[in-house]
């Protein structure tokens, strides 16, 4: 199932830079194979037939990872991944809606409400009060951290 999302409010884009990683995986051992250093979920590698065993495997990742992150952060925040090591992160609790006097949830009678840049502002203020400490957990683990306000819809 697809899901088509919009967000209106305060959140984090956050970026991080492309990186060479590492990890231990079932890989075959046959330097000169085409598959060696590639990820085999097989016993025996399918192209010379080398019995597979862990070893390193190299891809190319980004600084920051946030699946790694969303624990970090307690949960409180949660993400969408965009494009090119750009990710966005919102609030997963239900006190910036409650907060802001609104809310979009299905079933929910339709609401009307001025975008203001005032109203930005105190959203934005509100939003780094709530998650100053997550914040600051994404500061320390990507290279650049904005918190912006704005209309973001995306599939998940």
């Amino acid at each position: 199932m697809v899901d088509h999302i919009t967000y209106v409010g305060p959140y984090v884009v956050a970026k991080s830079r492309p990186v060479k990683k590492s990890k231990d995986m079932e890989t075959c051992t046959n330097t000169s194979c085409e598959r060696h250093g590639t990820h085999l979920g097989c016993a025996y590698c399918p192209v010379c037939g080398t019995k597979v065993e862990m070893g390193k495997v190299e891809f190319d990742g980004y600084s920051a990872e946030p699946f790694e992150l969303h624990e970090v952060v307690d949960q409180k925040m949660y993400y969408q991944t965009g494009e090119k090591g750009t990710d966005y992160w919102f609030s997963n609790l239900t006190t910036m809606d409650e907060r802001a006097g609104r809310s979009f949830n299905v079933g929910e009678e339709e609401q009307y409400f001025p975008v203001t840049p005032k109203m930005m502002k105190e959203e934005i203020k509100a939003f780094m009060e709530l998650h100053a400490d997550e914040i600051e957990k994404l500061r320390q683990a990507y290279d650049k951290v904005e918190i912006l306000w704005g209309v973001l819809a995306y599939w998940r």
